[in-house]
């Protein structure tokens, strides 16, 4: 019975958690992306958003760990952030509403109904700065590996070597699937 009530007291916070964010933070929306523009509609308010596609300067699209994002930078220095993340809904093609946003604007430009083309912004991953983050990593692993050639590990302690090492290989399967998204 202890343990029950053990169980109980510390999942229920998150549970509780889960629930009201669930609840009260995630809203759904409805994007409609048009030759000349973006509406934004929420489920819950009667309000639509209007964001002319005259009006953007440039957009990133970010992934990571089923979560996904459009971020639309304005002329007036504002930022429309359209989010996704699937551990808070079912699943829709956020990447067909990104590449429908593309499109659309490739589509005006060739028309010559844009004024202006819209720059996409590079995801950290695709930066100058994460090659060098990726082989200064690498550099730490060289020598982690070779001061534990040296001194060997402690007892209890491989856990710790692993998860160093599967942090580094994590980052560059990142950096690598960055690169072969934007190159594709």
């Amino acid at each position: 019975m202890g343990l029950l009530l053990l169980i109980l007291l510390f999942t229920m916070p998150w549970l509780l958690g889960y629930w009201l964010i669930k609840k009260f933070a995630v809203k759904e929306i409805e994007v409609t992306v048009g030759p000349d523009a973006l509406q934004i509609h929420s489920a819950d308010s009667a309000t639509a958003q209007h964001v002319l596609l005259s009006e953007i300067i440039s957009y990133g699209y970010q992934e990571f760990n089923d979560a996904r994002q459009l971020v639309l930078r304005l002329q007036s220095g504002k930022k429309v952030k359209i989010g996704r993340n699937d551990m808070w809904g079912k699943g829709d093609d956020f990447l067909a509403l990104v590449r429908h946003f593309e499109d659309q604007h490739a589509t005006a430009v060739a028309a010559g109904g844009a004024a202006h083309h819209i720059q996409r912004e590079k995801t950290f991953f695709e930066k100058p700065v994460a090659n060098v983050v990726g082989w200064v990593l690498v550099a730490g692993l060289v020598y982690f590996s070779w001061y534990l050639s040296q001194n060997g590990v402690r007892d209890g302690k491989w856990g710790a070597v692993c998860l160093i090492y599967g942090n580094g290989l994590a980052y560059w399967g990142a950096l690598f699937a960055a690169r072969s998204k934007s190159n594709a």
